[in-house]
């Protein structure tokens, strides 16, 4: 080998080597992204796992709160049945309430009638009461 070809080799071989250093540059950058990547996907699945924490918190309270509901419903319906069967009795206390006005005059009407009765049965025992006298009994 000459003096030439040497330097000529020599320069190739500098040239392989920087063109390598760049490349291994790139490399360390690429690396350094991909760390910088990892740290944000890192925090991002930490971040995910707490809102999944929460969710399941927030579901459990809502299963919580439907369930309550649902028993609330429930017993909401089973009152209305009941007021629908006290209306229905109240209705029927009502409508015998609305008679006793026509009952009472009624009443009074025959209390009136034995009042005049008990008049007419008075005047005969006065009657009676008199002839007694008379007759000297």
């Amino acid at each position: 080998m000459n003096a030439v070809e040497t330097q000529s080799q020599l320069q190739r071989s500098i040239g392989d080597l920087e063109q390598l250093r760049q490349q291994w540059s790139g490399v360390e950058s690429v690396e350094k992204e991909r760390e910088k990547a990892q740290a944000k996907l890192d925090a991002v699945t930490k971040n995910v796992a707490g809102m999944r924490g929460e969710f399941n918190e927030v579901k459990r309270a809502h299963d919580d709160i439907l369930k309550k509901a649902l028993a609330a419903q429930a017993e909401l319906s089973k009152l209305e049945g009941e007021i629908k069967k006290r209306k229905g009795e109240l209705a029927g206390i009502n409508a015998e309430l609305a008679k006793i006005p026509d009952k009472l005059r009624g009443f009074d009407k025959f209390v009136e009638e034995l009042r005049h009765e008990c008049d007419k049965l008075t005047e005969i025992n006065n009657g009676l009461n008199a002839i007694r006298v008379q007759v000297g009994a």
